[in-house]
């Protein structure tokens, strides 16, 4: 069992079905997940089957993969700020359904939905979940888990908010007792040195003189020279280097086009990738690859030659944190309607 506050929220960045499972994991095996293309209006209409994966539960983190041979997770999240889990059913094919909720005020995170063979192989995934939950939000792990505990927020269960939420104190040292001295007591005008401190004991020292030396007066400071020229000075104040911020100040994707829109194309709407393009040295150094309801879109991220970036010219920014920053408030395009939510490069896949 992991100890609370042991364990990374972050999943793993890149590691293979075969490899995960020689690690130390809660719980692994066969289930079929609902994807981008089941959930869309399209795969609603035509009845698209859920596709089986091979999931993986370990450290508080789910790991999807296409089967148990695969060499990357198809996508990782962390169970941190998930609380609650609930049956369903989907006919006529699926009748072991269950799907994880987040907190309630999470809006930006996704719901999850898989579906096991059988009801004893929900209620095992049910329970593994479950604790799982508890593991990521640094809260005790239970040992039992009885029928629809699962159900339950284990916020308000506990009664207790995850760790990463409290702040810790420390407690204060202990009163030293006090310690008699042999010499006399000093007065209100001695001095004590520099180096002492409340709780330890002080030393004999020597009384002090009360009076004190003259101290040597300075010599007075040289003044400036005046400013003979204060056009030229200011034009060198003017022309001083400062450091610009720079470009890429977010983490960028290593991939092509076909790489980053796999990588995101069972997440939530609005995720997106920054990756390097493949005219990287041209007017075009980036690509941001975005999260839609139906598909995968991407949009060019030009450079201008006297410095800054943008994707529509009207609007010039100086760094992607900052292209970002106004896109997950205003539109990308009229067309596509879409907005920025969550940076997949922060997932560490």
């Amino acid at each position: 069992m992991t100890s609370p506050g042991s364990v990374s929220k972050t999943p793993l960045k890149s590691i293979g079905a075969r490899d995960i499972i020689k690690l130390d994991f809660q719980k692994s095996g066969h289930l079929r997940k609902e994807g981008l293309l089941e959930r869309s209006l399209l795969g609603k209409l035509v009845g698209v089957t859920w596709r089986q994966v091979f999931v993986v539960l370990r450290d508080g983190c789910c790991y999807v993969f296409d089967n148990d041979q695969s060499t990357q997770p198809k996508t990782a999240f962390s169970f941190e700020n998930y609380c609650r889990l609930e049956c369903f059913e989907k006919p006529p094919d699926l009748d072991y359904c269950f799907k994880l909720f987040p907190r309630v005020n999470y809006v930006e995170m996704k719901e999850h939905c898989f579906a096991a063979s059988d009801d004893n192989s929900r209620k095992e995934w049910l329970i593994a979940f479950y604790k799982a939950f508890h593991v990521a939000n640094d809260l005790p792990e239970p040992l039992d888990v009885g029928n629809d505990d699962w159900t339950k927020d284990i916020f308000k269960r506990i009664g207790a908010k995850s760790k990463s939420q409290v702040f810790k104190t420390r407690s204060l040292p202990p009163v030293p007792k006090e310690v008699s001295y042999d010499e006399p007591e000093l007065d209100s005008e001695s001095e004590l040195p520099d180096e002492s401190y409340d709780d330890c004991a002080v030393g004999t020292k020597p009384q002090p003189s009360k009076i004190k030396p003259k101290r040597a007066s300075l010599p007075a400071l040289p003044r400036p020279p005046k400013e003979t020229n204060p056009t030229e000075s200011r034009g060198q104040y003017i022309n001083m280097d400062y450091k610009k911020p720079k470009v890429d100040d977010l983490p960028l994707f290593e991939g092509n086009s076909a790489e980053a829109k796999a990588a995101i194309s069972s997440e939530a709407v609005g995720t997106f990738i920054i990756r390097k393009s493949s005219q990287s040295e041209g007017r075009t150094p980036y690509v941001l690859v975005v999260s839609g309801p139906e598909e995968e879109v991407q949009f060019r991220i030009y450079k201008k030659e006297q410095g800054g970036i943008y994707i529509a010219e009207e609007n010039i920014f100086q760094s992607l944190s900052e292209l970002v920053a106004y896109y997950r408030k205003n539109e990308l395009s009229a067309k596509t309607k879409l907005k920025l939510a969550k940076h997949y490069g922060h997932m560490e896949l």
